[in-house]
């Protein structure tokens, strides 16, 4: 047995990472590991635009960001007050456990 046949072969930087490793950004399509994307597949700077962007809606009162708000805002409001006085179902019945 000759010297290079016991060898381990080291991998370098770049055969570190399997092509199943590396995914792309929903929105721009930046090719990143998988680790470094958000929860919903952004990557960092699409979540902080998008995250600017919602901010920015919220604080001029229009858009769609703000149209979804006010409507489930709304639609929350009916609810908790339908439930107050009592049209509407009034959840789980609590159970006394003493």
């Amino acid at each position: 047995m000759g010297r290079g046949k016991d060898r381990v072969v080291r991998k370098t930087r770049s055969d570190k990472h399997r092509p199943d490793d590396v995914v792309l950004c929903r929105q721009c399509g930046l090719s990143s590991l998988r680790g470094s994307l958000s929860v919903r597949g952004l990557c960092r700077v699409c979540s902080v635009q998008n995250m600017l962007d919602s901010v920015q809606q919220m604080q001029r009162k229009q858009g769609p960001i703000y149209e979804l708000w006010v409507n489930r805002r709304e639609a929350g409001l009916k609810a908790t007050r339908a439930l107050k006085q009592g049209n509407g179902d009034n959840g789980p019945e609590k159970i006394d456990r003493r």
